[in-house]
C-alpha cells in the first residue's frame, strides 16, 4: 500500500464506522504549519457524518487566528489591508507619507500583477522567489 503524503492544506480520504445507533467519521489533514490533525464527527448516516467532518477541517484550515483573513483570501486583499494599516501610521506620524506612495506603487505594479492573484493558502517563500524576477531597486 502506498501512502500519498498530503500537502499543506490539503485532507486525507474519509473514513466513517459505526458506532452503537450512530455514524462516526474521521478525517486527517495537514494545517500550514505542516502538522497532521485529526477530526472526528458524528452524524446519523455515513452521509451526515462525512459532511460533517470534512467541513471541520474545511473550517479548520480556513482559520487564520483573526477571521480576516482565511487561506482563501488573495494576496491582493492582504496587501490592500496592509496598505490601510500603514496609512494610519502615515497619519499617526510614525511613517513617512514617502513611503506610503513608494508602497503603493510597488503594490500596484509589481505585487498585484506579479502575485496578487495568489491565494494566501498558495504563498510560500519558493513560491515567491519563482514569480518574481530580482528586484534592482529601479520600477520601470
Amino acid at each position: 500500500m502506498v501512502v500519498r503524503v498530503l500537502g499543506l492544506g490539503e485532507c486525507g480520504q474519509v473514513s466513517v464506522v459505526r458506532e452503537g445507533s450512530r455514524y462516526v467519521a474521521y478525517i486527517r489533514y495537514r494545517d500550514f504549519s505542516g502538522r497532521m490533525r485529526r477530526v472526528k464527527r458524528a452524524g446519523r448516516s455515513k452521509a451526515e457524518a462525512s459532511r460533517l467532518v470534512l467541513q471541520a477541517a474545511t473550517d479548520a484550515l480556513d482559520r487564520d487566528g483573526d477571521d480576516q483573513f482565511t487561506v482563501r483570501s488573495t494576496f491582493s486583499e492582504a496587501a490592500a489591508e496592509w496598505l490601510v494599516m500603514f496609512e494610519a501610521q502615515v497619519e499617526r506620524g510614525t511613517r513617512s507619507p514617502s513611503t506610503l506612495d513608494e508602497y503603493r506603487h510597488v503594490i500596484k505594479r509589481v505585487v498585484d500583477p506579479g502575485v496578487g492573484a495568489l491565494r494566501l493558502g498558495e504563498v510560500s517563500t519558493p513560491r515567491l522567489d519563482l514569480d518574481f524576477p530580482p528586484f534592482d531597486g529601479h520600477l520601470t
